[in-house]
């Protein structure tokens, strides 16, 4: 749910007016003075305290919208996981040249309404000496840069993490092959690859292309084949309600307000800071905590009782759980 991260502003807090035009000073019991008076000693001002309450509201956030849709929705976590493997062809090499060289990753059958998300663990990069060189994993469709990472490897395997889920339903993951020799790595096709949905007729496998592009600039260009290039990696389907949620912030933007400023009240709770607003007004501040909580909870009920979804690959016919290997 990061999407939500400086959705709603604290005044005060810079010159950058928030998308939604909110400011949780609005709400009664929170005031910029408050905030920074509730900074403990490892955090120096209302910044870092503000940095620190939107991180856990995150992740509370998280949490109560998942225990909220799955009341109402039977939902599997991961529908499929590939690991691409390690089969290399060092008898056939490429010189460095101009170009970005990869592989792309989707869904078989693209549904505007599915939550499945891409998630990528992690890269191994195959490299045939010591060189430096950059990774990018990018939307195909908006052409956005979700992920970017300088990687310095050693001769042979070089593991990149990533741990991160894209609401995208394409990727292409590439590195910048200007700077390294590389080495052929075929892969089977993947776009009859099956074992994700039997019977239920929902498509919902993720597909694999090689990818070269000249450029990751806008326009994005690709070649497709079935060379890799020493590019591997594990990555899954997964079913999140980040991509719903996100897109319809507006609709849980009082929600997210609450829960930050019950996050406000916790912060002033447990400060080790010894002023009035965090013993003379302790009380006061568990008592709106546990409003605010409350307020949350009540409006994601709301939400998520007016949701309906059309998605066969998520919200039912799965019993199993994939895992797919190269087999070569």
């Amino acid at each position: 749910m990061r999407c939500f991260k400086d959705y709603i502003g604290l005044q005060g807090c810079g010159t950058i007016i928030p998308e939604s035009g909110l400011y949780v000073n609005s709400q009664p019991g929170i005031t910029t003075e408050s905030i920074a008076n509730s900074a403990s000693s490892e955090k120096e001002n209302y910044l870092s305290v503000w940095d620190d309450i939107q991180e856990r509201s995150i992740l509370k956030f998280n949490t109560l919208v998942l225990a909220r849709m799955k009341k109402k929705f039977k939902v599997k976590s991961i529908l499929e996981t590939i690991d691409i493997g390690k089969n290399i062809d060092t008898s056939t090499t490429f010189s460095a040249e101009s170009k970005w060289k990869g592989f792309t990753v989707g869904l078989n059958t693209v549904n505007p309404e599915s939550i499945a998300q891409i998630s990528v663990q992690q890269l191994v990069l195959y490299l045939l000496e010591t060189s430096t060189t950059t990774v990018k994993i990018i939307d195909i469709n908006t052409e956005e840069v979700l992920f970017t990472k300088s990687v310095t490897g050693n001769a042979g395997w070089n593991t990149i993490a990533v741990g991160k889920s894209f609401i995208s339903q394409g990727l292409i993951i590439a590195y910048d092959a200007n700077t390294v020799q590389q080495t052929s790595m075929p892969i089977p096709n993947y776009d009859n690859h099956t074992g994700c949905c039997v019977g239920c007729g929902c498509n919902c496998e993720l597909v694999f292309k090689g990818a070269t592009t000249s450029s990751l600039d806008t326009p994005i260009d690709i070649t497709y084949g079935n060379d890799f290039f020493g590019l591997s990696a594990v990555i899954s389907l997964v079913c999140s309600f980040e991509k719903l949620v996100c897109s319809n912030k507006i609709q849980f933007a009082n929600a997210w307000m609450n829960i930050l400023c019950a996050e406000i009240m916790f912060e002033a709770m447990f400060s080790d800071r010894v002023n009035r607003w965090t013993t003379i007004d302790r009380k006061k501040s568990e008592e709106l905590r546990s409003e605010f909580e409350l307020t949350a909870v009540g409006e994601l009920d709301n939400i998520t009782e007016g949701i309906e979804l059309n998605d066969k690959c998520c919200l039912q016919c799965r019993e199993l759980i994939t895992y797919a290997e190269s087999d070569m």
